[in-house]
């Protein structure tokens, strides 16, 4: 089953990457266009589990984030300084804050304003 995801993510990636060979002038746009169909989905589907709680709807996301990681680059080496694992934990108990009020946000609020509000990221990071 490994080697099946690990092609199939290697594929896509392959392809990926020609793509941003021929065309690099709208690899950033094509990649923005890519993730915002695949978080819609995604919001989508955590819509309409409404019956599964925020923390279980967390923490499967979490798994496969995890293992589609390990999967495709199960080598790299994170560096051994104790600032670099300092930062990397605060960045990772942030962003676990930050998806439980996205996902608690589906709950309460339509998803057409849940997304909206999500996508302004750039906005709040300027107020910042």
């Amino acid at each position: 089953m490994k080697n099946a995801w690990s092609d199939l993510i290697g594929n896509s990636s392959s392809y990926f990457l020609r793509c941003e060979a021929k065309f690099p002038h709208f690899a950033g746009i094509t990649y923005t266009f890519i993730y915002c169909l695949f978080y819609s989905i995604a919001s989508l589907i955590c819509k309409w589990l409404k019956w599964i709680p925020t923390y279980q709807l967390l923490y499967m996301s979490s798994i496969v984030s995890l293992c589609c990681c390990i999967l495709t680059d199960s080598t790299r080496i994170i560096p051994k300084d104790l600032k670099t694992y300092r930062l990397l934990f605060q960045r990772g108990f942030i962003g676990s804050l930050g998806l439980v009020c996205i996902y608690k946000s589906l709950a309460y609020l339509p998803l057409s304003i849940s997304i909206l509000l999500v996508l302004m990221n750039p906005l709040w990071i300027g107020f910042l």
